[in-house]
């Protein structure tokens, strides 16, 4: 629980305490867990309205309010770090470094290990290894035909997708940084709230046509609609964190916001632009608080929770893939399990070493 504390709180405007001492970690793994809650249903006969939240709501399941507090998270955390050092050039080779080895990783052993265990041909794979590299380049989620096969959603690491969003949204962060928007805070929230409005009212196929036309659209946005959503969410992160000395959090705020977003969450076109205000304040109500207690020792040191995200998917389907009528609370606890002791090894043997490695030649040539 949150300390409650006599007075206002507001997160400090400087951004090197961000990264222990408060409730970010717990809450990246958290979410992790949701998605693992949100999947496990959808994994086994791709009935979501079994999902609890769709259940609740009808609008959004666990799993899409998981992706947005990821990115409202991640908007936050990563407009801190490229304001904190202020150097285009590290920026790009932290970002680079954090999200790309773990990533690859991953895919690595969902094509190498997982596949084959799932019913894909070996000898199809091998044909596809220039396909398979091109996809880890651009941070796509790994394709193994024939893998699942009569399964619903036969997929190999479906959650990968939102990856090379992610990805795009810290080049976003990189351009408005370039540009100078961040001085005008102003110019970011009209970014964020023509993204989202354009996501609420044009259809997907309208957007998808409008991307058609637009040249290298494939490396730009992908997908329309998609792009617009989270970097939408992302930059209302950004936000909280641009005005984080104007921002006032304390516990009873924060509840005021997550009761007035239960009944947001029931009309569809206003759901994720209310998880992204009302839920971001309470989220950062929550991270900014639990600077003690046992909130803010969850996942602080060793962050499993990019792992978590990456391997949850594939031991989920694997567990159905072999035991079919298994319980779903039980594949969902033996999915979390498992994908906690993958994150751990993603982060003690890929994700750390990878940017204390970094960190070292940055250091090495005076630009850290």
């Amino acid at each position: 629980m949150m300390p409650v504390s006599s007075q206002p709180a507001s997160l400090t405007p400087d951004p090197q305490p961000l990264r222990h001492g408060n409730g970010f970690g717990f809450l990246r793994l958290f979410f992790a867990a949701l998605v693992i809650v949100s999947h496990t249903p959808e994994m086994a006969d791709g009935n979501r309205s079994r999902e609890l939240l769709t259940r609740a709501f009808g609008t959004i399941s666990f799993g899409e309010l998981a992706v947005d507090a990821f990115f409202l998270i991640s908007g936050y955390l990563i407009c801190a770090s490229y304001l904190a050092h202020g150097n285009a050039l590290i920026y790009l080779k932290r970002r680079i470094a954090r999200i790309y080895p773990a990533f690859i990783a991953a895919s690595l052993v969902s094509l190498m290990i997982v596949a084959p265990l799932a019913g894909a041909s070996l000898q199809v794979l091998f044909q596809q290894a220039g396909a398979s590299a091109q996809a880890l380049l651009l941070l796509q989620m790994p394709l193994a035909p024939g893998v699942f096969a009569g399964t619903q959603f036969a997929v190999l690491n479906a959650p990968m997708w939102t990856i090379s969003f992610e990805f795009r949204c810290y080049m976003l962060v990189l351009v408005l940084g370039l540009a100078g928007a961040f001085k005008r805070p102003w110019l970011v929230a009209v970014m964020a709230a023509a993204m989202l409005a354009s996501f609420e009212i044009y259809s997907a196929t309208a957007l998808r046509g409008v991307a058609q036309h637009v040249p290298g659209h494939g490396l730009l946005f992908d997908d329309l609609p998609a792009t617009l959503r989270l970097s939408g969410i992302f930059l209302i992160g950004a936000l909280f964190y641009l005005y984080r000395q104007k921002i006032i959090y304390t516990p009873r705020r924060a509840l005021l916001a997550a009761l007035l977003l239960i009944p947001c969450l029931l009309v569809p076109w206003l759901a994720e632009p209310a998880l992204a205000l009302l839920g971001g304040y309470a989220i950062f109500a929550l991270a900014c608080l639990s600077t003690t207690g046992p909130l803010s020792r969850i996942n602080d040191g060793d962050d499993i929770s990019y792992g978590v995200y990456l391997y949850a998917w594939p031991i989920g389907k694997l567990l159905l893939w072999y035991w079919p009528a298994m319980p779903l609370v039980l594949c969902a606890t033996l999915t979390f399990i498992g994908a906690c002791l993958c994150g751990w090894l993603s982060w003690h043997c890929v994700e750390k070493r990878v940017m204390a490695w970094t960190n070292r030649k940055l250091r090495r040539h005076g630009t850290a």
